[in-house]
Order: structure tokens, then sequence, then C-alpha cells
């Protein structure tokens, strides 16, 4: 005689299609002679019975969308609450950078020339040029819209990336001269 954890396993053997004959022989033996079983087998027999005849439900596409929109979830945007903070420190930085020996270092050793100001407009409109390229196919692809931060990001990476380029090419130096 087969213990009863030895027949259940033989049983979901036999709802899964999985059972040899021989253990199937098995199977219904026991279940003639054991009145425990035997209800089991019933009970597993008509739980799958009853799964197989439940109709599946798939939602339309637009599912997901009526159902944010009937929960009103609305994305939280950081931007506004922070803005005074924001200005508070462009205004700050502002004010340091035009009181700043920088800016007028600057001025002196490197946005004077003519032919730098024109170097740095041309960097400026390849790598912008490269971006609009970039944003434009990436959404002719369809893929997901971009925020602003990210583009700046990118538009901000591609602008280093050109410049080192360029100073790597005609070694710009700036001169030490105090």
């Amino acid at each position: 005689m087969m213990r009863h954890k030895e027949i259940e396993e033989l049983i979901q053997k036999k709802l899964d299609r999985e059972i040899t004959r021989d253990e199937e022989s098995i199977l219904f033996k026991h279940v003639k002679e054991c009145p425990e079983c035997r209800s089991y087998y019933l009970e597993m027999e008509r739980i799958k019975e009853s799964l197989t005849g439940l109709i599946e439900f798939f939602p339309g596409l637009d599912f997901k969308v009526r159902v944010l929109a009937r929960i009103r979830i609305r994305k939280r945007n950081f931007l506004p609450k922070f803005m005074p903070v924001f200005a508070g420190i462009y205004f700050v930085s502002l004010i340091i950078l035009l009181f700043s020996p920088l800016l007028n270092y600057l001025g002196k050793k490197f946005l004077v020339s003519l032919p730098n100001v024109l170097r740095v407009f041309g960097i400026l409109r390849s790598a912008g040029d490269g971006i609009m390229l970039l944003i434009s196919s990436l959404l002719r692809l369809g893929l997901p819209q971009f925020s602003f931060w990210f583009l700046f990001c990118l538009f901000a990476f591609c602008l280093f990336i050109k410049i080192m380029e360029k100073f790597k090419e005609e070694r710009w130096v700036i001169s030490k001269s105090y």
C-alpha cells in the first residue's frame, strides 16, 4: 500500500497528463480502496474542470489610460516648488560672476579675439546640429518623449566633447600671465 503523499503526487501527475500507464493503474487501484484519496481525486478533477471552463479576459489597449484618468494621478513636478531657490542661486551666481576677476580674465584672454569667438560659435552650432539630428531620429523611431533636463544634459555633454576635441586639434592654450 502506498502512502497518501505518493498518491497525491500521482493525482497531480494524472491531472497534468504526465502519468505513465503503470502509475495510472496503481493510482486507480488505490483510489478504489481509499475513500480519502478518492474524495481528493474527485475534488481535484472538479477544480480542473471548473478552471478549464473559465473565460479569459483581456482588457483593451486603452485600459491603462482609462484607469489612470479615473484615479486622476498627476505626475509630480518638483520644479515649481523649487523655482524660487533656483532663481536665487542663479541670481547670486550671476552677481558673483560679474564681480569676479574670472570674467575679466576670460574677456581679455579668450573671448575678445574675433577668431576665438567664431570658433566657439562654430562648436556650438555643430554640437547643436548633432543633438537636433539625434533627437529627431529618436522621435521618429517612436521612443518616449525626453524631458527638458535630459536634453539639456545631453547637449551640455556633447558640447563639452566638441570643445575638448577642438582643444586637442588646435592645441588652444590660455597663457598664464597675471
